[in-house]
C-alpha cells in the first residue's frame, strides 16, 4: 500500500511509470493508457479496480464523442479461462477483452511483448468501437430506467383513470362518451425508441445485476402489458361494432377487467424496475 504521506511513489506507480514512458517513447501519436488491474486512483490495491478506471475513461471519452485511446492493462493473475461463473471484476475483463483496442499482459512479460500488445490495440482502435456493455455504466442504466418507469407512471395513472370512468359506467352510474371507444397504441414509437434504448444495455445490466436477473423481469412485464393491452382493444373494436345493448354491456365489462390486468402489469414493471434501480444504486456506493 503506498504511503500518501510520503514524497516517495510506491513500486507500483514507479512500474507504471516506466512502461507508460517506454509506451510514449514507441508510439508518442497514439498515446496508449495503461492500467493496473487491481490498483485504483489512490495506488491502493483494490481488486479488479483498475478495470473500472478503463471502462470509465472510455466512458468519458463517449460522452465527449472523442476517439478511443488503446488500452492496456498489466495484472498478476491471466483472465479467467472459464466463462461460466465469474466474478463482477471478472466479467469486467472480460468484456474490455473483446475489444481489439485493449490488450491485457500478465506480469512477467518482456519489453517486446509490451510493444508487440500495444501495436495491436492501437490498430484495434481503428476497427468498431467499444461495445455498449463496456461503455455503459450503472449511472448509464439508471438514468435510462428512470425515464422508462417515469413514462409507465404517467401511463398507470391515465389507465386508473379510465378504469374508475369504466367501473362507474358499468355501475351504471356514468355514460362515457363514445371518445372511449377509440382505438388507443400501448406503446408510441417516442416510447419504443426509449425501451428499446434501455434493452441496448441488457448485456450491462446483467453483470452488473445478475443477482436480479438484468432486465428480463423488466422485459416480462412490458410483453404482458402488451399483451393485456392488445386483448383490451379488441374488446374495444368488438364493442365500437357491436349494436346490441345487451351485448355492449357485457363488452363495457370486458374493457373494464382488461384495464385492470393492464393496471396490474404496468405496476409489476414498475416494482421490477425499482428492485432493479436498487441494486444498481447500490452498487454504485460501493
Amino acid at each position: 500500500m503506498a504511503n500518501h504521506d510520503s514524497l516517495e511513489p510506491s513500486a507500483h506507480r514507479l512500474l507504471l511509470q516506466a512502461l507508460q514512458h517506454t509506451l510514449c517513447t514507441e508510439f508518442p501519436m497514439a498515446k496508449p493508457r495503461l492500467f493496473h488491474r487491481d490498483y485504483n486512483k489512490q495506488d491502493l490495491f483494490v481488486r479488479f479496480a483498475g478495470c473500472a478506471l478503463a471502462r470509465e475513461e472510455l466512458r468519458a471519452r463517449h460522452r465527449d464523442g472523442g476517439k478511443y485511446p488503446p488500452i492496456l492493462m498489466i495484472g498478476l493473475f491471466s483472465p479467467a479461462r472459464n466463462t461460466d461463473h465469474l466474478s463482477a471484476g471478472e466479467q469486467e475483463l472480460a468484456a474490455l477483452l473483446r475489444w481489439k483496442g485493449f490488450a491485457y499482459l500478465q506480469l512477467g512479460f518482456t519489453s517486446v511483448e509490451l510493444i508487440v500488445a500495444a501495436a495491436k490495440a492501437i490498430e484495434g482502435t481503428k476497427g468498431p468501437p467499444p461495445a455498449e456493455d463496456i461503455l455503459a455504466g450503472a449511472g448509464d442504466v439508471l438514468r435510462s430506467l428512470s425515464g422508462v418507469r417515469h413514462w409507465l407512471e404517467s401511463r398507470q395513472r391515465n389507465v386508473r383513470g379510465s378504469l374508475r370512468d369504466f367501473e362507474a359506467a358499468v355501475r351504471g352510474e356514468q355514460t362515457l362518451h363514445e371518445s372511449y371507444l377509440e382505438p388507443v397504441i400501448a406503446i408510441s414509437d417516442e416510447h419504443r425508441d426509449m425501451l428499446n434504448r434501455l434493452f441496448e444495455l441488457e448485456t450491462a445490466v446483467m453483470r452488473m445485476a445478475p443477482q436480479v436477473g438484468g432486465l428480463e423481469p423488466v422485459r416480462t412485464v412490458l410483453n404482458q402489458f402488451e399483451a393485456e393491452w392488445r386483448e383490451m382493444e379488441k374488446d374495444r373494436a368488438a364493442l365500437r361494432a357491436e349494436a346490441d345493448q345487451n351485448k355492449r354491456a357485457k363488452r363495457w365489462e370486458a374493457i373494464k377487467n382488461g384495464l385492470f390486468r393492464v393496471c396490474e402489469a404496468i405496476s409489476g414493471a414498475i416494482a421490477a424496475m425499482r428492485k432493479l434501480e436498487s441494486e444498481l444504486s447500490a452498487r454504485q456506493e460501493n
